[in-house]
């Protein structure tokens, strides 16, 4: 669908079911779009694994925004486009990833936390 598949940004929510963490991760990298990824688990083994597995150039887990100012904002794929700005620029080719991790709360319910 169009939802899952364009950058959409104003209050959408689009939610996809998925069976299993292997066919979440394949959904996720059929995005033609790579910016920011959302992951919210109580297991931190998958934690860890979805931070390798998903190709996005910001993934915010158990927590959201906004970006840390340390922190390199690009993205992949179509929305690879900019992030070369200032002595980093040549390290976009390097495919950074930047990874905020919430960590308090492991092996509890996963949600959204302030």
């Amino acid at each position: 669908m169009n939802i899952v598949q364009r950058e959409v940004f104003g209050p959408v929510l689009p939610i996809q079911t998925f069976d299993d963490f292997d066919e979440v991760v394949n959904l996720a990298n059929d995005f033609r779009y790579g910016l920011t990824a959302y992951v919210f688990t109580s297991d931190l083994h998958k934690a860890m694994r979805v931070t390798d597995d998903i190709d996005f150039g910001e993934i915010y887990v158990n927590k959201i925004g906004p970006e840390h100012l340390q922190g390199f904002h690009t993205g992949y794929r179509l929305s690879g486009t900019g992030g070369d700005d200032g002595p980093y620029g040549y390290e976009r080719y390097l495919r950074r990833k930047t990874v905020f991790l919430r960590y308090d709360g492991f092996g509890t319910p996963a949600g959204l936390h302030p």
